[in-house]
C-alpha cells in the first residue's frame, strides 16, 4: 500500500501532501517524467488509501484483469479526480472491467487477510514506495530502488552494477 497510515477514506491531495511533506513538490518531477509516456497527473485531487483498491486487483487476478484494473484505477485517480478509497468507485472500476460482483466482494471481508499477508511481506523485503525494484548482478550485489524515478537514475544505477 502507499501508505497505510492514509486516513481510511482518503485524503485531499494537497491537505495530505502539506501534511506528510510540506507541498507536492515531490510531485514535480514524477509529473514532468510521466507527461512523456501520456500519464498527465490532469485531476489528481485524492491521495488514496488504497486497501480497498488491493482486494479489487487480488480479486481481479482470478479473471485475468489485475492489469486492466490498475490501468482503470489509475486513470480515475490521476485523470478523472475519482477516491478509489471509495467502496462504490472501486465497484464501478470492477464493473466498468468486466468483474462480477466487485460491489459484493468489496464489502466482504474477502482478500482482506491476502493484501495485510503481502503488505506484511513487502515490508519485510524492504519495499518502502511504490514503484519499487531490487536490481541484481551476477555477483550477487544489487540496488534497491523506490519510487518514481528518472530513466537516467536506472541506467547508472545498471551501469554502477555492471561495473561500467
Amino acid at each position: 500500500m502507499i501508505d497505510p497510515g492514509t486516513k481510511r477514506n482518503g485524503e485531499e491531495y494537497m491537505a495530505y501532501n502539506r501534511r506528510r511533506w510540506g507541498g507536492d513538490g515531490w510531485t514535480y518531477s514524477l509529473r514532468k517524467e510521466g507527461q512523456k509516456s501520456g500519464a498527465n497527473f490532469a485531476n489528481w485531487k485524492w491521495w488514496p488509501n488504497t486497501f480497498h483498491a488491493h482486494r479489487l486487483c487480488r480479486y481481479a487476478i482470478n479473471y485475468g484483469k489485475e492489469d486492466e484494473v490498475m490501468s482503470t484505477l489509475f486513470r480515475y485517480l490521476y485523470e478523472e479526480g475519482k477516491n478509489i478509497s471509495d467502496i462504490d468507485v472501486l465497484a464501478a472500476a470492477g464493473d466498468e472491467c468486466g468483474l462480477p460482483d466487485a460491489h459484493k466482494i468489496l464489502i466482504s471481508n474477502d482478500f482482506i487477510e491476502e493484501v495485510e499477508t503481502l503488505d506484511t511481506k513487502a515490508k519485510r523485503r524492504g519495499v518502502d514506495g511504490v514503484p519499487f525494484f531490487d536490481i541484481h548482478n551476477e555477483q550477487g550485489e544489487h540496488e534497491r530502488c523506490s519510487g518514481a524515478q528518472s530513466s537516467d537514475y536506472f541506467l547508472s544505477v545498471i551501469a554502477a552494477l555492471a561495473g561500467s
